[in-house]
């Protein structure tokens, strides 16, 4: 059975688990940013990633650096989302009890 997306786009507890999730990955990648790097080191060195080479380093460093850097405006966006969601789904129930 297919999920049905749209019912998750116009879900609000939906946005608000995403946001809370986006949070939890975004701290935990802030606060241990330099394990994710020699993590992510390691798997390049071992190869354990295909099609990419060996890496230095200062190559996987960046990399880390966006995907900090990306989760925040992910979680905003999710938290926008949630809250037009959730003011969609009142309106339109304060229009079904008031008919």
């Amino acid at each position: 059975m297919a999920p049905d997306i749209r019912r998750h786009l116009v879900d609000w507890e939906f946005w608000h688990a995403l946001t809370m999730a986006s949070l939890a990955v975004w701290i935990l990648a802030r606060t241990s940013r330099y394990a994710l790097v020699d993590w992510l080191y390691a798997l390049a060195w071992r190869g354990a990633i295909p099609f990419v080479s060996r890496l230095e380093r200062d190559q996987v460093r960046p990399i880390v650096e966006v995907f900090v850097e990306m989760w925040l405006p992910i979680a905003l966006v999710s938290f926008v989302c949630g809250f037009f969601a959730f003011h969609a789904d009142a309106e339109s129930r304060r229009r079904a009890e008031g008919d």
